[in-house]
């Protein structure tokens, strides 16, 4: 879908390269970085660099890009796509939670996996290691990515409608049974900034939603006990690796990898180069969790201003906090299937608030608020309801 989109909105992006030069030539020049680290660079770094400093190019251009083409049927069809996905994950992880406690694995095969195949249980895992659910991927911070991508999509229509946020409501449930830490870090982000658009929540569904929480609170008791003991041993390597190596261990070598590194080190360079800052016990890879450290890691001092522009490339403060998230599930920000999830979520979100907006200036017609409350129905939109069929693509701050 995202490839598609990218090819649909294919002059809207160029446009949004050639009207910042500046930017587009910060993004290229962020290639000839690495290539100054002081030892032999092979081909595959050179490759990877260049796939690298594209991305971060289509990235921020591609952000901005939205379709102003959603009536209300083109949006029933795009949040019943989303439903659907969102039903899969929560029975998916029901299922595969109830096997693993049988030490039985339920999932794609080892195989199939490109990357993060390591992170795939066998055997030994089963019986002696406590494994969480992680959906159709090799980890279960990319499904807690997954998720909060479904649910930071659907944020501008639960603020008006009942089935998204029941939908959200159902990926929170997910998120629990699979226990991401990460995800429950960026929803408090993101509930917190977004607070005062919910401030019109009907009773009829915060004192639901509110017993259902409580319900499932109870009912997983030691699960939330464990999230608790997580978010206090951040800090601490051996009670909770998984979050140091993500904050607070990338973080605390940088100043000594700056004076040594100042432009960065290519990625097949940096297992050898991290074993002299990681402490001993932790594997050196381990610290590349974090994908907006990363941008340091990979190009030293430069990476700073490539973090800036990241950011800058989205105009509100819910869009900065996703792209802050985004980063710090796992490692691979860059990656194509990543920067792929994270332009069409954007698109969507901004395509999603533009129409709720819409409705707002029409009154919030009927015969929307029924396509959104029953996505089952078929709604049949007025031609005079019909915004113009044109995109694109909003300023950058």
């Amino acid at each position: 879908m995202a490839l598609l989109m990218l090819a649909k909105f294919r002059q809207q992006i160029m446009v949004s390269i050639l009207s910042h030069p500046m930017r587009t030539l910060i993004c290229c020049l962020a290639f000839i970085m690495p290539l100054m680290f002081p030892f032999e660079i092979d081909g595959q770094d050179v490759g990877r660099v260049l796939r690298e400093t594209v991305f971060i190019l289509l990235m921020v251009s591609a952000f901005g890009v939205v379709s102003e083409q959603m009536n209300n049927e083109t949006v029933r069809k795009l949040t019943s796509y989303i439903y659907i996905l969102i039903g899969f994950y929560f029975v998916l992880s029901l299922v595969q939670t109830a096997l693993l406690s049988r030490q039985i694995y339920f999932g794609l095969p080892r195989n199939i996996f490109v990357a993060n195949e390591a992170t795939i249980p066998g055997e030994l895992d089963l019986l002696y290691s406590k494994i969480r659910a992680t959906g159709t991927f090799g980890e279960p911070s990319y499904l807690g990515f997954i998720l909060t991508s479904l649910a930071f999509t659907l944020f501008p229509l639960a603020k008006k409608w009942v089935a998204p946020r029941i939908a959200i409501l159902l990926v929170v449930l997910t998120a629990l049974i699979s226990q991401s830490l990460s995800f429950f870090i960026a929803m408090a982000l993101l509930v917190a900034y977004e607070r005062p658009g919910f401030k019109e929540l009907k009773i009829t569904f915060v004192l639901p939603a509110i017993i259902i929480a409580c319900i499932m609170g109870i009912y997983f008791f030691d699960v939330m006990e464990s999230f608790l003991g997580r978010v206090t041993s951040l800090s601490n390597s051996s009670a909770e690796p998984s979050g140091f190596v993500r904050i607070f261990g990338p973080i605390s070598i940088l100043p000594e990898f700056l004076a040594e590194f100042p432009t960065g080190v290519p990625f097949y360079k940096l297992y050898a180069i991290l074993e002299m800052y990681v402490p001993i016990g932790l594997r050196p890879l381990s610290f590349y969790d974090n994908g907006l450290i990363n941008f340091v890691l990979d190009f030293g001092f430069y990476g700073f201003l490539l973090l800036y522009i990241y950011f800058a490339s989205v105009n509100d403060g819910a869009s900065r906090i996703y792209l802050f998230a985004a980063g710090i599930f796992n490692g691979a920000l860059l990656s194509p299937d990543k920067v792929g999830v994270m332009i069409l979520v954007l698109s969507l979100y901004n395509s999603f608030v533009i129409y709720a907006r819409n409705q707002d200036r029409r009154g919030a017609p009927a015969q929307a608020a029924s396509a959104m409350s029953s996505p089952g129905r078929r709604a049949r939109p007025s031609p005079a309801h019909l915004p113009s069929l044109r995109a694109r693509r909003i300023p950058d701050a």
